[in-house]
């Protein structure tokens, strides 16, 4: 959910809307200006474009709009990417590879099922939050990376993403802590979506109609929504059991 425009008079959605504080934003010093190396360039150009795609889609987003972004002319741009889909490779790049450094580490995990589907839970709704740019551009421009070959390595991410989450799901199910009518393939996207939507909910910091937006920490937000993937896919006699507080901490 991103924030609404809203004017300051009585009666608009800014009257409604409330966000959490900052306490660690402080007032920056002025500094003196210093020369941007190429180096730096090239990181203001890709959180520029990261951002762009990430709000309007990649097909959306202009050259143009992205130089604008970062103040220097169109033609400039191309001294450091010579097409906008590299510029798209190289934010989704290291994202697949700590896609799968997760991946791997959540296979390694001992314990049964739920524990593992509680990890995984938490490992992505932590990761979309802390890298909501490129986890909005693979959820939202998911087409395109199934389409074109030249991101077949990131489709090869999302594939083994899913085959992670069918296992946990089926030996939840074949161990009886799962429902026994459980429709994996459904819930794998209900899952998805859940943790996608509401990460991008938490990180807008928009709070509609609360009036206590300091109290939706990201710890508290995490566990509610751990809490209902339980209840969906949890056997009808387990779903008021308790979850195990050490649980909300695996990922840390």
């Amino acid at each position: 959910m991103s924030a609404a425009p809203g004017g300051k008079g009585p009666g608009t959605i800014r009257d409604v809307a409330r966000t959490r504080t900052d306490p660690g934003r402080a007032a920056v010093a002025t500094r003196p200006p210093r020369l941007i190396r190429p180096a730096d360039r090239r990181q203001q150009i890709l959180a520029a474009a990261a951002r762009l795609f990430a709000e309007h889609g990649f097909e959306a987003s202009s050259v143009r709009e992205i130089a604008a972004a970062v103040k220097i002319l169109p033609g400039s741009l191309y001294h450091h990417f010579a097409t906008k889909e590299d510029m798209l490779h190289a934010i989704v790049r290291d994202a697949v590879q700590r896609f799968t450094a997760q991946h791997e580490a959540l296979e390694a995990l001992a314990g049964d099922a739920e524990y593992r589907l509680v990890a995984s839970v938490i490992a992505r709704f932590r990761d979309f939050v802390d890298n909501w740019e490129v986890n909005a551009i693979l959820w939202k421009d998911s087409a395109l990376f199934r389409t074109r070959e030249e991101f077949a390595y990131v489709q090869a991410a999302k594939t083994r993403s899913f085959k992670m989450q069918e296992k946990i799901l089926v030996d939840g199910v074949r161990a009886r802590l799962f429902r026994a009518d459980l429709d994996v393939y459904l819930m794998i996207g209900t899952i998805a979506r859940l943790i996608n939507s509401a990460g991008d909910w938490f990180r807008s910091n928009v709070f509609f109609h609360s009036d206590r937006p300091d109290a939706y920490t990201l710890d508290r937000t995490v566990a509610f929504h751990v809490d209902c993937v339980l209840r969906l896919v949890r056997a009808p006699e387990r779903i008021a059991e308790p979850i195990d507080p050490a649980w909300l901490a695996i990922t840390g």
